[in-house]
């Protein structure tokens, strides 16, 4: 897929586009050729109609797949609701490893770099991974959003981007998120559930250490709490660029975020929160503080926090919000390795993934938010665990979106020195 038709697909002329790449050949994002060792069908041939009847004898012959899962919390989604069921219907056995991210993203940035086999075929993800790899392209150039029939169910523009980055369709949004405050609604009266930034300031000054937040150097619920609380205070030209990629030059955004001025109030905002709070050391610490009472409101994730529940490791009185203008939400993506012995069966398997049961299964059991297109969370959870997610007019109305991920670097490290080092 050129360039200029993905900018097509991004400004909103979808459909023609849609129509075109049903049944038009597959061909290599960003390059010639497919980066690819092992490719034992006629990539250039495969469109989404003749997907099954190409792969299935190809994935059978390869008689196994190699997936790499990166979430804590997502090993039961693939022990449970695809791998089953994918070894069922095709008879290959999928080989599972539970990975750390930043572990397995070096090995194979190492295997790429030597020109090995990957030890992977399959990769379940961060969402920023196609931006921080773009120089050591780690991920297949097949653009799996073209071909796989299951992608014609998922939003167009979560199959092409992730996290401000344009990757051509080769990383599947598998599976979407979303941050917030979560409380214990037993202790706060409703009046008292700050509604934006400035009154869970006043909140924590009112209640000493009865908010929590996480780091935003451990866990994500607190880095998202630091992009949402830019993406409230700056205004103007400050607040667009937190969505300029810098030219995807790191240093550019770093010196921006340092030297512009633009800054100046998130640093002291949270110089004035942070010792009135308690920063955790990690997501599931924050949920543990509101569970034993220590805290009464916290930074969490919507569904790790409802798992928290369904566990009864958080009470029946938990509820969450977001804060206004907003809190951020993504996901998380899988990709075929580049380089992967399987490739056949990898791209069987993320298909499988993406199809309706298992992304049904994952929002019922999981309450993680799906990309298609045909599941609305009202169909797959009833009113009662419904009541420990955001609200559906609270999450349409302040559900955002990341700053890029140079932005994102750069804020992290801006958080070291304004913050961490001076307190």
């Amino acid at each position: 897929m050129t360039r200029s038709l993905r900018v097509l697909l991004l400004a909103g002329v979808t459909l023609a586009a849609m129509a075109a790449s049903a049944s038009a050949d597959m061909k290599p994002v960003g390059t010639d050729s497919f980066n690819m060792k092992h490719l034992d069908f006629d990539a250039a041939t495969l469109t989404r109609e003749n997907f099954y009847d190409v792969l299935v004898p190809v994935a059978k012959q390869e008689g196994e797949v190699n997936l790499y899962s990166f979430a804590a919390s997502f090993p039961v989604f693939w022990k449970e609701a695809v791998i089953p069921g994918f070894e069922k219907k095709y008879g290959i056995r999928v080989n599972f490893y539970d990975v750390k991210e930043d572990v397995a993203k070096q090995q194979l940035i190492a295997v790429h770099q030597a020109d090995q086999d990957s030890p992977a075929d399959a990769y379940f993800a961060p969402g920023p991974t196609p931006a921080e790899t773009r120089n050591t392209p780690i991920i297949a150039n097949l653009p799996l959003a073209d071909v796989l029939p299951e992608a014609k169910n998922f939003d167009e523009t979560l199959l092409h981007v992730s996290f401000g980055f344009d990757h051509g369709g080769t990383f599947m949004p598998l599976h979407r998120d979303q941050t917030g405050m979560g409380y214990n609604s037993a202790l706060m009266k409703p009046e008292e559930v700050p509604a934006d930034f400035p009154a869970l300031l006043a909140y924590a000054k009112a209640h000493p250490k009865q908010v929590a937040i996480t780091s935003p150097l451990k866990g994500g619920s607190g880095e998202n709490f630091l992009y949402a609380l830019a993406q409230s205070m700056l205004t103007g030209e400050c607040h667009d660029k937190l969505a300029s990629d810098f030219g995807w030059d790191d240093a550019a955004a770093a010196e921006w975020v340092k030297t512009s001025g633009c800054f100046t109030p998130v640093w002291a905002y949270l110089r004035e929160l942070t010792p009135l709070v308690e920063v955790t050391n990690g997501n599931a610490d924050t949920q543990n503080l509101i569970a034993n009472n220590a805290a009464t409101i916290g930074t969490v994730w919507e569904d790790y926090a409802y798992t928290f529940v369904q566990d009864k490791q958080l009470p029946e009185t938990y509820r969450i919000t977001l804060l206004a203008n907003g809190q951020d939400g993504g996901g998380d993506g899988i990709f075929v390795v580049r380089n992967a012995v399987h490739p056949a069966a990898a791209m069987l398997l993320i298909d499988y993934a993406m199809s309706y049961e298992p992304q049904f299964w994952k929002m019922k059991n999981m309450a993680s938010r799906t990309a298609r297109k045909d599941i609305a969370i009202t169909d797959a959870i009833d009113a009662k665990n419904a009541q420990f997610l955001v609200p559906e007019a609270i999450y349409r109305k302040y559900a955002i979106g990341y700053p890029t991920v140079p932005v994102m670097t750069a804020m992290r490290d801006a958080y070291v020195a304004e913050i961490v080092s001076k307190m």
